[in-house]
């Protein structure tokens, strides 16, 4: 609990209408971190963070290794209740910071792209929003792996701000 309370003040900064029931959630150290600097670092950051703050999407961020062939970083989808919507974003644990957080605002576009599609209640739902908007890749654990364009683009641009503002760096 006391993570979270961390987080909602942490992105305060980033969006001064964030209150108690912050929309990305962790209860891991390193994650709320990489949201504060990239908050600090990244306009682009900031405005998916602000994006998800105005929808009924809510977002659990975790790291964990990633074995070889499994991608970097992926979207799950929980839960719906009639009021909101859980997703769970699960980033290689293994990767230096700036690149983790550049692929945090990855992710973030994804959840941006779920939360701006009120259908998507399950996993087969949000299947076909990819279907629709994205790319397929490969099989995993028997279900398709997509991406869209406008992450890719997004992770990119989050990174490129982290350096130019300084904050790109190993922490």
């Amino acid at each position: 609990m006391i993570g979270i309370v961390i987080l909602a003040a942490s992105l305060a900064t980033c969006n001064p209408s964030t209150g108690g029931d912050p929309h990305v959630r962790s209860s891991e150290e390193t994650v709320r971190r990489f949201l504060v600097e990239g908050c600090r670092g990244s306009a682009t950051f900031r405005g998916l963070l602000a994006d998800l703050e105005r929808s009924d999407l809510v977002v659990y961020v975790r790291t964990a290794p990633s074995q070889a062939g499994e991608p970097a970083g992926r979207v799950a989808f929980i839960a719906a209740t009639a009021a909101r919507r859980y997703v769970l974003v699960t980033l290689n644990s293994r990767l230096p910071g700036p690149t983790l957080i550049g692929l945090l605002g990855h992710e973030l576009q994804h959840a941006v792209e779920i939360a701006g599609a009120a259908e998507v209640v399950n996993d087969s739902m949000m299947a076909r929003l990819y279907e629709r908007i994205g790319t397929a890749g490969a099989r995993r654990e028997g279900k398709r792996c997509f991406d869209s364009g406008a992450a890719v683009v997004v992770g990119h641009r989050v990174y490129k701000e982290l350096q130019m503002s300084g904050l790109a760096h190993d922490f």
